[in-house]
């Protein structure tokens, strides 16, 4: 596969992360689910068990980071093609 077709498929990826983040169910089921699993925690008299719902907390955040990753490779990838855009333009 080209750099090219790397680029769209990253930019891709990078707009469906976008839209995921920002929809309002999405980001409710994160407000609620991290909440519940720091009440869990909060609640919990056992450390293993307090470790597990700490752990829960942390798997959400790493879920929302891997999803800001792709938005930000996607606008590098748009940064890319645009610049291999110009570049042509400049050759001919």
């Amino acid at each position: 596969m080209d750099d090219e077709q790397k680029q769209i498929k990253a930019i891709g990826r990078g707009v469906k992360a976008k839209v995921t983040l920002e929809n309002e169910s999405i980001k409710n089921a994160f407000d609620y689910l991290e909440a519940e699993y720091i009440r869990g925690w909060k609640a919990c008299d056992t450390p293993e068990g307090r470790d597990r719902w700490w752990q829960g907390t942390q798997v959400l955040e790493k879920v929302k980071q891997h999803l800001v990753l792709a938005i930000r490779d996607g606008e590098v990838a748009k940064r890319i093609l645009e610049s291999i855009e110009n570049e042509r333009r400049r050759a001919a």
